[in-house]
């Protein structure tokens, strides 16, 4: 069964992270949608060169360019769309807050492969192959 990211990483935002914010001791700088100044610039090809600059670009962003980037920085490198039922999100979402490489070593560590932080065919087929349940369960305990 293929689940479509984008319904998810809209209630994800929605529910979590919300809009526009700033705050000056949060290293991540301006940020709206869950994406950083740092994000949003990499995203457009520029450099993110002052947090005050960036800020009203941040707070102009769409929500459909927040989406595009957690396409390209989340859902393609943890292979979302090739992951079962419940695995994509788990795997997505401490990709978000962790980086999808970090996410991807975590889930090699369950399933028992090479821990590359590459999702390649036999981290994919190994994943998939493992109880959702259990995987789910194991995955979310390692990281808390």
């Amino acid at each position: 069964m293929l689940i479509n990211y984008a319904p998810f990483v809209e209630r994800m935002i929605a529910r979590y992270e919300g809009g526009y914010g700033w705050n000056r001791h949060d290293p991540g700088g301006p940020t709206k949608f869950g994406v950083t100044c740092y994000d949003l610039a990499k995203h457009l090809h520029q450099k993110m060169d002052s947090m005050a600059r960036w800020a009203p670009i941040v707070m102009a962003m769409k929500l459909a360019t927040a989406d595009e980037i957690f396409h390209d920085y989340y859902a393609i490198p943890c292979a979302f769309d090739d992951l079962g039922p419940g695995k994509d999100v788990v795997i997505f979402d401490e990709g978000v807050n962790s980086g999808p490489s970090r996410a991807i070593k975590a889930a090699q560590q369950v399933v028992g492969v090479t821990a590359d932080g590459v999702l390649g065919p036999i981290t994919l087929a190994a994943i998939n192959a493992y109880n959702a349940d259990s995987f789910i369960r194991v995955l979310c305990d390692k990281r808390l």
